[in-house]
């Protein structure tokens, strides 16, 4: 369990890391609220708790396969996030991502499939 939380907080870091120069430059566009970090932990949360389920067989080369689709995820959400800017109710919006996030993470863990050579 704790190399489960360890994972998550080492791919939440590279996704915080890799999104910081969009952050940065967005951040007169953008009045970013403490929760929307949630954005960096809570996809790959849920991502590790179904790969702890086991409901689908998944090999070494999917974990690393879907934490940098993860990660790109992450990056778009982000930079949707200043593209949009404060346009629309800025709460929405980043709750909205925040979900899209979540539901990319499920969509993620079951549409990679296993390698061939695994089976």
């Amino acid at each position: 369990m704790i190399a489960g939380v360890i994972y998550v907080l080492v791919f939440a870091a590279f996704a915080s890391l890799l999104s910081s120069p969009v952050l940065v430059l967005g951040r007169k566009r953008v009045h970013w609220q403490f929760w929307e970090l949630s954005a960096f932990v809570l996809p790959y949360g849920i991502w590790f708790g179904l790969y702890l389920s086991k409901l689908e067989p998944k090999s070494d080369f999917n974990v690393a396969i879907e934490s940098v689709f993860m990660i790109l995820s992450v990056l778009v959400a982000v930079l949707a996030r200043v593209i949009i800017g404060a346009r629309f109710s800025e709460r929405l919006c980043a709750a909205i991502l925040v979900f899209l996030l979540c539901i990319a993470a499920v969509v993620i863990y079951f549409s990679v499939p296993l390698p061939h050579d695994s089976m």
